[in-house]
């Protein structure tokens, strides 16, 4: 890929590849006439715009400077390196913590870009354009890119094919796996901060997983059941060539409106494919370079999507000094309305009565009124609802596998022959412990590794360590940007059961987990709200430094003990339920009150409404 050049003055920036050239005043943020000489300018640079981050009246150009090919199937890059360039030549003091969380926040995840595709839309979603125009929800950037072209317009004209989706997550090719996690930029943040649905609906930790299984183009025979396909999903299936929608950068990133046209399954049949030989700018301007392409005529595919999410209904927990974090409840009319919401959104992005719930909560203690509530939410709206006691059930060597068997036989998969898909997953499971970062992952692997065996019968043992390998690679990145940990439980994905090796292996990790939530998450989501720009901050208080806040936890302990002896147990206890809050490490948003803080006068009028 060319490489793009931005020239930097302490008054103007200016943006140049080839004959494309665009400047901007950095003061005023208006385009300004490019200057005749660019021998002053500091010259940096760059490949991509990842967008341009505002914080009150200070604002962030964030360039990409490096990147690697990590998938040859569908050309996805994963960024390595970028540089971020304040439009101001001064800081104050919120600013310059702003600026070092959105440092922070652009490490904490891992992101992607595509040279000559839409890959933050999975194969199957590609034939329904009603589906797409919802789909901004996977775009990590979508806030930063909304701002660069209301701001400098002429940048993204400028350079149209460097300044497309980015996601957050997770994309990997081993041998013939390719695994991309997609993560919601909605409702982000670390698992202890954010629990359950927003009020819009949104629900934590979501992520959709696409596995894409490529079978040798020399058999396609060895797909299974391809020739039971009915004749009628034959009749409708079309050219995948021809049925997938052009670059984004021709759809909604124009205008990057939300709004989504009238639901139907109709395919949608563009002009250009995007598996076609073309420039990596549909325009065909002179800023473009020509593009890697794929083609796909005589490659057979096999594609499974998973989504996971946070328990989708008003809960909340919180850190607190307790090893076991206690879950607390929001009114039960809220948590109702938001699970509504949020079902309705998986309608846009998956179509309607698609959704199969599996619920991996315990049926006992603490998490049982967590799995209550959702089941009697899914009842009311008809949608299937499958319940596993994982944690029973990973004590017996199979057990697991054998509960998930029983699903494979209605699982479905995208199946693609000879560049035709002859065959879409229409059923879609959501998946849900109450991180969805464990328990889920394995699950989700066991799952997509029997469904993949249903559907290619030469899926032999090398390719299962492989995608093992892959499932637990994804396991361990999804735990560090949700977590700041590796996984638990990656020991099951292979044996099925948690042997005494794997407690072990997790005996550590919890500890630091504890350990983050009360010194480490709150800034991390603060980190992610900068990236995300989802969120307005309240004013960043002075902060302690991880070393001091580990000091005072410290001498709160002894405190506590000395009241305890010399004062009673109920004035010990008081005392540090008060100074405890003071002490954990929490995220700078509007409020941050426990679901059981609420009650329905927060959401209702007199009047019902």
């Amino acid at each position: 890929m060319e490489q793009v050049s931005l020239y930097t003055s302490e008054e103007t920036l200016v943006i140049a590849l080839n004959n494309n050239i665009t400047a901007i005043d950095r003061s005023t943020m208006k385009a300004v006439t490019v200057p005749t000489s660019l021998a002053k300018f500091h010259q940096i640079l760059f490949y991509y715009i990842l967008g341009l981050y505002k914080y009150e009246d200070f604002y962030y150009l964030v360039l990409v400077t490096d990147y690697k090919e990590v998938s040859e199937f569908r050309h996805i890059c994963k960024i390595t390196s970028f540089e971020i360039i304040p439009f101001k030549t001064f800081k104050t003091e919120s600013s310059s913590h702003f600026l070092e969380l959105l440092n922070i926040g652009l490490k904490q995840c891992e992101m992607y870009f595509s040279t000559d595709r839409d890959f933050d839309i999975t194969l199957t979603q590609q034939q329904y354009m009603d589906r797409q125009n919802c789909r901004t929800t996977f775009m990590w950037n979508y806030e930063s890119i909304k701002t660069l072209k209301e701001c400098w317009p002429s940048a993204s004209t400028c350079i149209p094919d460097r300044c497309g989706p980015v996601i957050g997550g997770f994309v990997k090719q081993i041998g013939n796996f390719v695994i991309i996690s997609r993560k919601s930029n909605k409702n982000c943040g670390c698992h202890t901060w954010n629990r359950g649905v927003d009020s819009d609906g949104h629900a934590a930790i979501f992520v959709e997983t696409e596995e894409i299984y490529i079978i040798d183009n020399t058999r396609p025979e060895k797909i299974n059941n391809v020739s039971n396909i009915s004749n009628s999903n034959n009749q409708k299936s079309n050219s995948f060539l021809s049925t997938l929608s052009p670059r984004r950068s021709r759809r909604n990133l124009d205008n990057l409106s939300t709004s989504s046209t009238p639901k139907n399954n109709t395919p949608v049949k563009p002009s250009i494919s995007p598996y076609s030989n073309q420039n990596i700018n549909p325009n065909n301007s002179p800023s473009s370079s020509p593009s890697k392409s794929v083609r796909f005529e005589n490659i057979h595919i096999i594609t499974h999507v998973e989504i996971r999410g946070s328990c989708p209904i008003f809960w909340s927990q919180y850190p607190t000094t307790q090893f076991s974090k206690p879950l607390r409840y929001g009114p039960v009319g809220e948590s109702r309305r938001r699970f509504n919401k949020h079902i309705d959104e998986l309608d846009e992005l998956y179509g309607k009565d698609n959704i199969y719930i599996v619920n991996l909560t315990q049926h006992k203690g603490k998490e049982l009124k967590l799995l209550t509530l959702y089941q009697q939410f899914a009842n009311e709206r008809n949608i299937p609802f499958l319940e596993f006691d994982f944690n029973g059930l990973m004590k017996t060597p199979g057990a697991i596998q054998k509960e998930i068997q029983k699903l494979t036989d209605s699982a479905e998969a995208c199946i693609i022959v000879n560049g035709k898909i002859t065959q879409r997953q229409n059923k879609v499971y959501r998946v849900n412990c109450t991180s969805c970062l464990d328990r889920t992952n394995v699950f989700m692997a066991m799952m997509s590794s029997l469904v993949l065996q249903k559907y290619g019968d030469r899926y032999v043992l090398e390719d299962e360590d492989q995608h093992v390998e892959l499932w637990n690679m994804n396991s361990d990145v999804m735990a560090l940007e949700y977590a700041c940990t590796p996984a638990l439980k990656t020991h099951m994905t292979k044996t099925g059961y948690q042997p005494l090796e794997g407690s072990l292996h997790d005996l550590p990790i919890m500890i630091q987990r504890y350990i983050n939530s009360l010194f480490i998450e709150g800034t991390i989501s603060d980190s992610y709200t900068a990236v995300l720009q989802e969120h307005t901050f309240t004013k960043f208080e002075t902060k302690y430094s991880t070393f001091q806040q580990i000091l005072l936890f410290l001498q709160l302990v002894l405190i506590f003990l000395y009241m305890y002896v010399f004062l009673g147990k109920q004035f010990a206890a008081y005392h540090w339920r008060k100074r405890v809050k003071e002490i954990i490490n929490h995220p700078h948003i509007a409020d941050l009150r426990d679901a059981d803080e609420y009650d329905d006068t927060d959401f209702y009028t007199n009047d019902g409404k």
